[in-house]
């Protein structure tokens, strides 16, 4: 009986599929987050929109200063949280692009470590099949010598 094909290098494979599985982990809570953040960001720019359109409503039917300054400091305070909000987006981009870097290298990584594995495979077969063609020929030679030496 043959012996099993054996991959001396499965752990490393293994642990590169880890490494790859736990990227793709991480990538998906990063977009998560990047998107939750954008929602968050839509909701301060169209708050903004709405208390600017209250504000010019405001200033052009009545002169009631308080309401007005009230409207300009709400105003500031929605433009900060849009600003901050904006730079946290991309900083989230900068690391999400960073991460499908880091996957990319770990998936090629993966790959190459495949590839030999493929390549010992199609060894191993190349090497059990020679042995099998080489067990046949023997039997045939056996028995053709055994056949010549009953016929004389």
């Amino acid at each position: 009986m043959a012996k099993k094909f054996n991959f001396k290098l499965q752990n490393v494979l293994d642990l590169k599929k880890f490494k790859s599985d736990l990227l793709y982990q991480s990538l998906s809570k990063l977009l998560i987050e990047l998107a939750a953040e954008m929602d968050e960001l839509k909701k301060f720019m169209a708050e903004f929109e709405k208390t600017r359109n209250r504000l010019i409503r405001e200033m052009l039917g009545n002169d009631s200063k308080g309401t007005i300054f009230y409207y300009r400091d709400y105003l500031d305070f929605l433009d900060s949280e849009i600003t901050r909000k904006k730079n946290m987006v991309s900083i989230m981009e900068e690391v999400i692009l960073k991460k499908r870097q880091e996957i990319a290298k770990a998936e090629k990584e993966k790959k190459v470590v495949e590839k030999l594995k493929e390549k010992r495979f199609k060894q191993y077969n190349k090497d059990l099949d020679l042995k099998q063609q080489k067990n046949s020929d023997e039997i045939s030679l056996q028995r053709f010598a055994y056949k010549r030496e009953g016929a004389m």
